[in-house]
C-alpha cells in the first residue's frame, strides 16, 4: 500500500469543459497552471463525442495488453473518478453510448472529446508548490 499525504496547500477546483475540449489535456493544463502534481479527481460528469479508453484483460497478474477501445458519440458520462500522481491524472469512468445502448467502464485515454459540456472536480494536494 502507498500512502500519499497532502504536502502543501490543498485546493479544490471545478473544471468546466466545453465542446471540443480534450478531457485529459484540460486536466493536465489545470494541474500545470496550479503547480500541482498530486491530488484527486473527485467527480466528473458530462457528454463526449469521442471516447478513447482502455480496460484490463487479466486480474491474476500483469496484463499482456489492455484492451484499447474507441467510440464515437453521443456518449453520456455518468462518473469520472481518479487520482493524480506525478502530475499525471488516472481517471476511471462509466459512460453510456446512446446509439449502441452500450455501457463503457474503464480508464480514460487522451483524445476523449467533450460533446457539449463536462464538469470535473479536483482536489489538489500541493497547489502552488511548483
Amino acid at each position: 500500500m502507498q500512502i500519499v499525504p497532502a504536502n502543501g496547500e490543498t485546493r479544490t477546483l471545478l473544471l468546466v469543459l466545453e465542446r471540443g475540449d480534450d478531457v485529459l489535456a484540460c486536466v493536465r493544463e489545470a494541474l500545470a497552471r496550479e503547480g500541482a502534481r498530486t491530488g484527486l479527481v473527485t467527480a466528473g460528469i458530462g457528454s463526449l463525442s469521442v471516447l478513447h479508453m482502455h480496460t484490463i484483460t487479466r486480474a491474476d497478474g500483469p496484463s499482456a495488453g489492455d484492451v484499447q477501445m474507441e467510440a464515437q458519440g453521443p456518449i453520456e458520462v455518468g462518473s469520472m473518478l481518479g487520482s493524480i500522481q506525478n502530475g499525471e491524472p488516472h481517471i476511471h469512468f462509466v459512460a453510456h453510448h446512446t446509439a449502441d445502448d452500450r455501457t463503457y467502464i474503464g480508464h480514460l485515454e487522451p483524445g476523449s472529446i467533450v460533446a457539449w459540456r463536462a464538469e470535473i472536480g479536483l482536489i489538489l494536494f500541493d497547489a502552488g508548490a511548483a
